[in-house]
């Protein structure tokens, strides 16, 4: 643990080398220039301030947060952290529940009143209207000035991201970096067992795609002499929903912009995907699929759980769905019948261009310092502390007390934080690496080693591990973005970041349940294909020009 301590003092300290020395001459001697920063930067030394500085914060409380006997939001592993490796204590502001409106209720009060704690998180909505408001810190020098190499690395490795934040080309918080967007991407699910039985390659085109549905439907791929099975699962009340059952590849098929994203058209104007024309063809192709028998004639019945109980029942043997589907619900579905192979492929094109997945951006909350908080550094430090404590080589000691304690996420209890990397893409490559000869076994380390020895376990016959073998394996879908999304741009990234705005919410809801309620009779041949047409006029009338401008003048700077 000192050996640990000493590793973070001195990236810490390495991160202010550079103000201090731009402090002074080429003598040593003293800026006069510049006499107010030096006057702060003499205030910390080693990456810890000389004199003990109070941050107060807002807590998004979590009722599944179990502390120790005697530990509260106020008091506890991360604050005493903190205190002692950055001399920063930590004060709670006020707490407020995270998983009701609570939280952001109190937030937009606070805002309203301008009465705003130093640190606290919000979604984009209340971070944009704060940050014209001219009532948070300016952190785009102070990034630079006093973050360690190690945050500037991941500041760099997400460069799109963080220009998505700025607003009037600056910088008005911390981002919590989610996983890369590319891995947000989905896959074509295929039960591999099925494909064996019917004696049929893995689709490569959308044709291909409806030929391997037809003998799924139609050739008892499970063998128990009963006509029980679909081609492709779709869940009709979820159908945007991306863990597993999701429209996406069909929207991606046609190169249309699914998942209720938005994109900005040739002229450079935001709209929404779900009203171009080439979703117009997507659901034209799910009709037809559907009329043949192809599809669940349930479908636009079944939500997502209902369409997960017919793959564990052997009902379905293709869905859309995310990279983690080999967790939830493959697993399960796996562990039930160890006859059935799930494996994840590309998707398929039904034109000559390439499929398309559109993802959301990978940013969960923004992290912001209020204008008036006198040290804003103190957020830089503390997102140094915690990217030197959460990364892919923390020690398991370290881990289990800073990251996961028990069945208790601590790392939530750090007021300033990210994921550090996208370790699945960096796992597949160590596992190709090691496959190919040009890496060998003992230089894995960290969670790396873990990943590897947990797709070797699913490989000698342990299923439990199948979802590190599905999602990081060679022919996991981690492989599929590095080696095929990512070099041919497939993924294409929604223009909003961070939620919509607040102020539209209302004509959102009501134009993404019009478009689920549109789609599933499109599909299900209920209401004819050129409805699509209404389903356009019905976006507009439900407040669609409206949102329309709102999300330009929000995210098209």
């Amino acid at each position: 643990m000192k050996g640990l301590k000493k590793k973070i003092a001195l990236l810490l300290a390495m991160s202010m080398t550079a103000a201090m020395l731009a402090a002074c001459g080429e003598s040593g001697e003293e800026n006069p220039d510049n006499e107010g920063g030096q006057e702060q930067e003499e205030a910390i030394v080693d990456g810890k301030y000389t004199e003990p500085v109070t941050i107060s914060y807002a807590v998004k409380a979590d009722a599944a947060m179990k502390f120790p006997e005697g530990d509260s939001y106020d008091d506890n592993v991360w604050s005493r952290y903190i205190a002692d490796e950055l001399g920063i204590n930590l004060e709670v502001a006020w707490s407020a529940d995270g998983a009701t409106e609570a939280y952001s209720n109190k937030i937009t009060m606070s805002i309203a009143n301008d009465d705003l704690p130093d640190i606290f998180s919000v979604y984009y909505g209340d971070y944009y209207e704060a940050a014209t408001a001219g009532m948070l810190a300016d952190m785009t020098d102070l990034i630079e000035e006093y973050g360690s190499d190690q945050l500037k690395e991941i500041f760099a490795n997400n460069e799109e991201l963080v220009e998505a934040c700025k607003i009037d080309g600056k910088l008005y918080c911390i981002p919590q970096f989610g996983t890369s967007s590319e891995l947000n991407a989905q896959f074509l699910w295929i039960r591999q067992d099925w494909l064996d039985a019917v004696g049929m390659e893995a689709p490569t085109t959308w044709d291909e795609l409806v030929e391997v549905a037809r003998a799924f439907t139609t050739q008892d791929p499970d063998g128990n002499g009963v006509d029980d099975t679909y081609g492709i699962g779709l869940s009709g009340s979820s159908p945007w929903w991306g863990g597993i059952a999701s429209f996406e590849g069909f929207a991606g098929a046609f190169q249309a912009v699914g998942s209720q994203n938005w994109i900005k058209n040739d002229e450079g104007e935001i709209v929404y995907g779900g009203i171009q024309p080439e979703m117009k063809e997507a659901l034209a192709a799910a009709n037809a699929m559907y009329e043949e028998g192809l599809l669940d004639p349930e479908f636009m019945t079944k939500d997502v759980e209902t369409v997960i109980a017919d793959i564990y029942n052997n009902k379905i043997g293709m869905a859309f769905g995310m990279n983690y589907a080999g967790y939830y619900p493959l697993l399960t579905a796996v562990q039930e019948n160890p006859e059935a192979v799930w494996k994840p492929y590309p998707f398929v094109s039904a034109t000559d261009e390439l499929a398309t997945c559109s993802v959301w951006w990978p940013l969960d909350t923004y992290t912001c310092i209020s204008a008036d908080c006198p040290n804003p550094e103190a957020a830089v430090l503390i997102a140094n502390l915690y990217v030197a404590t959460n990364n892919d080589e923390t020690p398991a000691e370290v881990s289990e007390k800073y990251v996961y304690s028990g069945d208790t996420s601590t790392y939530m209890l750090c007021p300033v934080r990210m994921t550090a990397s996208a370790t699945e893409f960096e796992t597949y490559r160590q596992v190709k690496a090691i496959e190919e000869g040009t890496m060998a076994y003992e230089d894995l380390v960290g969670v790396y080693k873990t990943n590897y020895d947990a797709i070797q376990a699913y490989l000698d016959g342990d299923t439990s591990q199948y979802g590190y073998w599905s999602q990081l394996g060679l022919e996991g879908a981690a492989g599929i973005v590095v080696d095929q999304y990512i070099p041919n741009n497939q993924v294409i990234l929604t223009e909003i970041h961070g939620g919509m705005p607040e102020e539209v919410s209302g004509e959102v809801g009501l134009i993404q349940a019009a478009e689920i309620e549109y789609y599933a009779q499109i599909i299900s041949g209920t209401l004819d294909i050129d409805a699509f047409d209404d389903w356009v006029d019905e976006f507009y009338t439900l407040g669609g020009d409206k949102v329309t401008e709102v999300v330009n003048e929000t995210f098209n700077q």
